[in-house]
């Protein structure tokens, strides 16, 4: 009985596990995943000291020692006066009622009388006296009255301005071109813009390329149309013109390598504007910011040329595939722009690409 008591327990036993089927002990790990292309803003690098600076082609033909100012441009004190004593001290009724004899006496009265009354407001009155000497034979009294004549009208709106020239038939364009330069030096552009077009209208086919060109370029800096000046240029045989246009499609468009040639800056300065003008505005492949990098490489040790390659560095990186080549290369180029990445491994790289975002 006892031997059949250990047969039935030994019979209801659960079974030993069954081995399983072997599956392998290794596992073949993911591929890495590269993004093979990376985006970066453009840097924040100022680029001015690069520009022309064309503030006087504002004021031509002003020179630098010109401004506005309400004072005859001809000596009228010297002409009628005892030293030391004013132009102004001349303004009163007897000087003003004195009868003078000569063409040339009598050309300074009315000059003076048109100043007298300037100086109290009266525009419409000083062109009034001032269209009777505009044809003086009296040496230097109508070269005078080229910058006379906007300084006093410069006080007015350009609708008014272009209302008195009209009544007095007054349309000299280097007196028109005065008056839109004096408008710019006193701030005040929209009329600027208004003399500006009439020097222009008023001017064609009668002066120089190079005046042309000038009154142009005071248009597109006013905010005008470049390609209306553009299309001049290929017709100008003016030197100055050529190269005023060339400096504000520079100032302009960006387009500046004309410019810099033929102000004889040298491979570096070209080198450091390309990175400016040529920064990706999308992702683009490792390759391409390497093309950057060499470009910042090109303008040392000018300034910001290494901040322009540190920065195409680092997005060549983020796009690269981390492999042997491309590694060997980045720490070559590391030691000018960013020399943190000289000795970069494929681990640097994989954690710079996962540690960073586009």
């Amino acid at each position: 009985m006892k031997a059949l008591l250990v047969v039935a327990v030994a019979a209801c036993a659960s079974r030993p596990a069954e081995p399983l089927a072997h599956v392998g002990t290794q596992t073949t790990p993911a591929k890495p995943h590269y993004r093979n292309v990376a985006s970066a803003p453009r840097p924040d690098v100022d680029v001015s000291a690069y520009l022309p600076d064309l503030h006087e082609e504002l004021r031509w033909p002003l020179t630098v020692q010109t401004h506005p100012m309400l004072e005859p441009h001809f000596p009228i004190a010297r002409e009628l006066a005892q030293p030391g004593v004013g132009w102004e001290q001349l303004c009163t009724p007897a000087v003003l009622g004195r009868h003078v004899a000569g063409a040339n006496a009598s050309d300074v009265m009315e000059y003076l009388r048109g100043w007298c009354v300037a100086v109290n407001g009266d525009a419409d009155g000083a062109l009034d006296h001032f269209a009777r000497v505009r044809g003086s034979v009296v040496s230097g009294l109508a070269a005078a009255l080229v910058y006379d004549v906007p300084f006093v009208l410069c006080e007015q709106t350009a609708d008014v301005a272009e209302r008195l020239l009209d009544k007095h038939t007054w349309n000299d364009v280097a007196l028109l071109d005065v008056l839109a330069a004096t408008y710019v030096e006193i701030g005040r552009d929209d009329d600027a813009r208004v003399i500006n077009q009439r020097a222009i209208a008023f001017a064609r086919g009668r002066t120089s390329d190079a005046a042309f060109c000038h009154r142009g370029a005071r248009a597109v800096l006013l905010g005008g149309r470049l390609d209306v000046l553009e299309a001049e240029k290929a017709k100008s045989k003016d030197g100055t013109c050529v190269e005023l246009i060339d400096a504000l499609a520079c100032l302009v468009k960006r387009d500046c390598l004309a410019y810099w040639n033929e102000q004889g800056h040298d491979t570096r300065e070209i080198a450091l504007w390309q990175l400016y003008v040529d920064w990706p505005t999308t992702t683009v492949s490792s390759r391409r910011w390497m093309d950057f990098v060499e470009l910042a490489e090109d303008a040392r040790p000018l300034a910001d040329a290494e901040t322009w390659g540190h920065a195409a560095l680092i997005e060549a990186i983020k796009a690269s595939t981390c492999s042997k080549t491309e590694l060997e290369v980045f720490r070559i180029h590391a030691a000018a722009v960013a020399k943190e990445y000289a000795a970069m491994t494929y681990t640097d790289c994989r954690n710079l690409q996962l540690t960073t975002g586009d």
